[in-house]
């Protein structure tokens, strides 16, 4: 299966707290936190259903990249 690098904004795209935000387990499937580059910026996601659901992400979950991995 490929997989693929999400990376956001700020951690508070993708967290509640210390927990996924509902959507994350909603719309991806076996979502990994793969770490930021400096503090809570520009966290990391790796996922394996990015082809299924890009076109179809509602604008808060929209990734500022996809990197193929």
């Amino acid at each position: 299966m490929t997989k693929t690098q999400l990376t956001y904004n700020h951690t508070r795209n993708i967290f509640k707290g210390n927990e996924w935000k509902p959507g994350i387990t909603k719309w991806f499937k076996n979502p990994r936190f793969a770490g930021t580059e400096t503090g809570n910026w520009f966290p990391k996601l790796i996922i394996e259903n990015w082809e299924e659901v890009k076109d179809k992400l509602p604008k808060t979950l929209r990734p500022i990249e996809a990197i193929t991995i």
